[in-house]
C-alpha cells in the first residue's frame, strides 16, 4: 500500500502486524495474572450489588471451633474443649457458674474496693465477669474468659498442689497467661497478654 508522507512524497507503508500481536500478548498476560490470583482473592458484593475483588480472610481451625456461639453455656463448653486441646489438662470438668455483674458491684464483692479486674474465678463459687464484656462475639474477651476457665480446670486438677498458697497461685497465673497467649495465637489474633507478676514473701 502506498501513502503520502508529511513531505508530500509517496512511500510504501510497512505492515503494522506488531501492534495486534503486542495487544494480544498483553491481554493474555493480564488474563493469566487474574487467573493466578483466583486462590487468594474472592469477589464480594458492595452495598450496591457490584462485585469487587478483596483479599480472602483465612480462619484458623480453633477460631472456627470457638466461633460466635448463641449462649454463654455453649461458649464455656467450647472454651473448655480448647483448654483440653492446648494444654496437658485432658480431663472433662463440670461447667462452672458464670455470673455477669456490673463492674462496680463485682469490684466491691471481690476486692472490697475499686480494682482493675474484669473477670475472676473464685474456687467453689464460679466465674465473675464484667457485664459490659461481649465474649460471645469478641475474641480478646473470649481469651479473658478462657484464662479464668484455666483456673477452674487447675482447681479441679489440684495443679501445683505441692507449693504454698502464694507460690501455687503464682504458678497457676503464669500457666493461665501462657495458655491465654497460645489461645490468642491459635485464633489468629495479634493481641497478647503480659503477666504483671507479684513476688511472694520468702518462705
Amino acid at each position: 500500500m502506498t501513502v503520502m508522507n508529511s513531505y508530500g512524497r509517496k512511500v510504501r507503508a510497512k505492515p503494522r502486524f506488531w501492534t495486534p500481536l503486542l495487544t494480544l500478548g498483553l491481554l493474555l498476560g493480564l488474563a493469566q495474572a487474574i487467573d493466578s490470583r483466583a486462590d487468594t482473592v474472592t469477589p464480594t458484593a458492595t452495598a450496591y450489588g457490584a462485585q469487587v475483588v478483596g483479599q480472602m480472610r483465612t480462619e484458623s481451625a480453633l477460631a472456627r471451633q470457638v466461633g460466635r456461639p448463641d449462649s454463654m453455656d455453649e461458649l464455656v463448653r467450647r472454651l473448655l474443649a480448647s483448654i483440653r486441646a492446648l494444654s496437658h489438662y485432658d480431663l472433662d470438668v463440670e461447667m462452672p457458674v458464670v455470673r455477669s455483674l456490673p463492674l462496680t458491684e463485682m469490684h466491691l464483692r471481690l476486692c472490697g474496693r475499686p480494682c482493675t479486674i474484669r473477670a475472676a474465678y473464685v474456687p467453689g463459687d464460679g466465674l465473675y465477669i464484667d457485664e459490659s464484656m461481649r465474649p460471645l462475639s469478641d475474641q480478646y474477651e473470649q481469651s479473658i474468659l478462657f484464662h479464668e476457665l484455666v483456673h477452674h480446670v487447675q482447681e479441679v486438677a489440684t495443679s501445683h498442689a505441692g507449693y504454698d498458697e502464694c507460690r501455687r497461685w503464682r504458678r497457676r497465673e503464669f500457666e493461665a497467661y501462657a495458655l491465654q497467649n497460645q489461645f490468642l495465637f491459635a485464633l489468629g489474633s495479634t493481641s497478647r497478654v503480659l503477666y504483671p507478676g507479684s513476688v511472694c514473701a520468702p518462705a
